[in-house]
């Protein structure tokens, strides 16, 4: 099996100098709010759908962007406060906090492993956002995105 010595040295310095020339964070930031945006997009086909309640409760104004240690996170809000239920999963209560017999439950197949419960108690999840998640960047969208707000960041340059 061959053995490459490559040295990045040279592509590292040259990203140090991206992130200090002037406006970048500025730019880094909306490029990071676009792909948010275009994320809303991609997550509402597979956003489960019974009252159309949870599906309207996508709104582009609320994607936040924060930046971490290496590099940014995305947050975006839905309105309908169980869409992370709906989405992750949950165990099935009553309404004085024990358990309630599912009936009528969403039946997968091959569900995943991290989804410990019983199966009278629990509630699968439908995992639109992973789903639209993946949409997105097998679409190559990301890159198209970042490369149109890379190319108006140089032009004010």
């Amino acid at each position: 099996m061959p053995q490459w010595n490559v040295d990045f040295s040279e592509l590292s310095a040259f990203a140090e100098d991206l992130r200090n020339m002037k406006g970048f964070e500025k730019y880094a930031k909306a490029t990071v709010r676009e792909i948010g945006k275009v994320l809303v997009d991609y997550i509402k086909p597979f956003t489960p759908v019974e009252t159309t309640k949870l599906l309207h409760g996508w709104d582009k104004r609320f994607v936040a962007v924060t930046k971490e240690a290496n590099g940014y996170s995305i947050r975006i809000v839905n309105r309908v406060p169980y869409a992370r239920a709906v989405n992750d999963g949950h165990i099935s209560k009553n309404q004085y906090g024990g358990p309630y017999i599912v009936h009528d439950r969403i039946k997968i197949p091959n569900r995943p492993t991290y989804q410990i419960g019983s199966d009278t108690y629990y509630v699968y999840g439908h995992f639109f956002v992973e789903k639209g998640k993946e949409a997105l960047i097998r679409t190559g969208k990301i890159e198209s995105i970042v490369y149109a707000q890379l190319k108006e960041w140089w032009s004010t340059l």
